[in-house]
């Protein structure tokens, strides 16, 4: 540790580091909190900003996804809905649409 961590006197950062040790903050402060993205566990994120985190936190906290922004949003919304029930609200009627969707293309493959 520098002697100005333990002081909390400024420090000078890369913002790389900054964002990471944010991350990990609210990620001690609160057990619910993940991380979700393209490359970010194993390779640590394209500018190593998820570096150690995984090592730290998991993998079930810390998650690769593929290159799907509607399948990552469609996650995030999910893993809110303990949190905030309002979102179901939301969530559920387009649930419901991807359902209907899925069965009309089963029907059709019969």
């Amino acid at each position: 540790m520098q002697p100005s961590e333990m002081d909390g006197s400024p420090r000078i950062l890369s913002y790389a580091k900054a964002i990471r040790e944010a991350m990990a903050l609210a990620m001690e402060a609160d057990p619910a909190v993940i991380l979700m993205g393209e490359d970010i566990g194993v390779y640590g994120g394209a500018f190593q900003v998820t570096l150690d985190l995984i090592d730290r936190f998991g993998p079930d906290r810390v998650m690769d996804t593929p290159i799907s922004e509607l399948g990552g949003a469609g996650v995030a919304v999910g893993a809110a809905i303990p949190y905030n029930p309002d979102l179901e609200r939301l969530a559920v009627p387009q649930a419901n649409t991807i359902k209907a969707a899925a069965r009309r293309l089963i029907a059709r493959e019969v």
